[in-house]
């Protein structure tokens, strides 16, 4: 088989264990350590709802949270950032990094908590920390009511993370009882893309689109936009950074109308260097 080909279905399986093993979660109430995982305990296999015939594994070791000192080196961001039509805002303005978000975990050694030292808007944001190890992921998801073929997914964003290992930064799922459909903004090896997965009782499918190379700069904040139209018939992807369009792209999946699921943050990884990534100013809109 061809090492593409390979790698494709390589990181396929991957974002299909993380949709996996995030979906149950989403039951849960979940602060930074997750129910049923105290002392790295995972959970049972008999807990993954994923639609057949995809089965993941769940990893093992969670990890818990602190809290940092008061706000300091606060940088400036884009005002305002939450508008009155959006569904869902949070600027992580407290002590608690769960908030009302549905879940928030850590595992693998991976750890995730409100940071008081940068934020895009004073003076809070959610700190992501992930290890060298393969195992490590840390989500932040919210299930939006109601089902839609769009969805607009903006977040104010600082990463460590460079284009050498893979790392998921922001991902939308239209849930169905059928299966999913799934958009995730990554950091590949060489590149970042937009990717798409179609996940039915028959198969899966994965493509994936590149954007820019110079669109993400490492260790800045910048706005980005994430957003999955397939309201016209002819499913699109659609990104900004800081308010201009960097990506316009056709959808192969037919992306049908489902539970809408936002995460945020490394949800699958391949071994590479430690990362650090800040979120802040989260936004999520679910249009017609």
């Amino acid at each position: 088989m061809p090492e593409s080909r390979r790698n494709t279905r390589a990181v396929a399986r991957r974002i299909a264990a993380a949709v996996a093993f995030a979906m149950p979660l989403a039951a849960c109430s979940l602060v930074t350590s997750l129910d049923g995982l105290t002392g790295g305990t995972a959970p049972s296999e008999g807990q993954d709802t994923a639609p057949p015939p995809f089965d993941a594994s769940s990893p093992d070791g969670a990890a818990e949270a602190t809290t940092p000192d008061a706000s300091t080196d606060v940088d400036s961001g884009p005002a305002p950032w939450c508008l009155p039509a959006d569904d869902f805002c949070d600027d992580f303005e407290r002590t608690d990094v769960q908030g009302a978000w549905d879940v928030a975990y850590a595992l693998g050694g991976a750890a995730i908590a409100i940071d008081g030292t940068t934020a895009a808007s004073p003076t809070r944001s959610a700190h992501v920390v992930v290890p060298p190890e393969d195992s490590a992921r840390s989500e932040l998801r919210k299930t939006l009511p109601g089902t839609s073929r769009h969805v607009r997914l903006r977040f104010a964003l600082k990463t460590s993370a460079g284009l050498d290992r893979e790392y998921q930064l922001g991902r939308i799922e239209l849930a169905r009882s059928d299966g999913y459909d799934v958009l995730v903004l990554a950091l590949f090896p060489g590149k970042m893309v937009v990717a798409e997965q179609a996940y039915v009782e028959a198969g899966a499918s994965y493509s994936d689109t590149t954007l820019p190379s110079t669109a993400l700069r490492i260790g800045t904040w910048q706005v980005w936009s994430l957003e999955l139209d397939a309201s016209s018939g002819s499913p699109q992807a659609i990104v900004t950074v800081d308010g201009v369009e960097v990506l316009r792209t056709a959808l192969k999946s037919g992306f049908a109308a489902g539970s809408p699921r936002i995460s945020l943050g490394p949800a699958y990884l391949t071994a590479g260097p430690p990362r650090e990534t800040w979120y802040d100013d989260v936004a999520i809109r679910v249009l017609p």
